[in-house]
């Protein structure tokens, strides 16, 4: 499923300069859709220091996030935080898929 997201131009402009700098680096462009998946992912994993980084926000702590853990599982029984991201086809469509 493909979505649209809008963008301020100076995050526009963020985003380009760091597709380019990936692409110098790695050699192969990534899309703008693969950069902003590599950047949710990264930011569920580090989600406690991407809290800190938010204006007027703590980081949270283990606790915290074992919270928020607890509460996801409650809204979406399937939710396991210990799985690593990008299996939605697997999860969609069984093992193997």
């Amino acid at each position: 499923m493909a979505a649209t997201l809008k963008v301020d131009d100076a995050t526009k402009q963020l985003l380009d300069r760091l597709q380019a700098s990936l692409t110098l680096a790695a050699g192969s462009k990534p899309s703008m859709q693969e950069l902003v998946a590599l950047l949710a992912r990264m930011g569920w994993e580090r989600r406690g220091e991407l809290l800190g980084t938010l204006a007027g926000w703590k980081p949270a702590d283990e606790e915290e996030l074992a919270l928020h853990d607890r509460r996801l599982r409650e809204l979406a029984p399937t939710y396991d935080s210990s799985r690593p991201m990008g299996r939605d086809d697997e999860d969609l469509y069984g093992e193997g898929a």
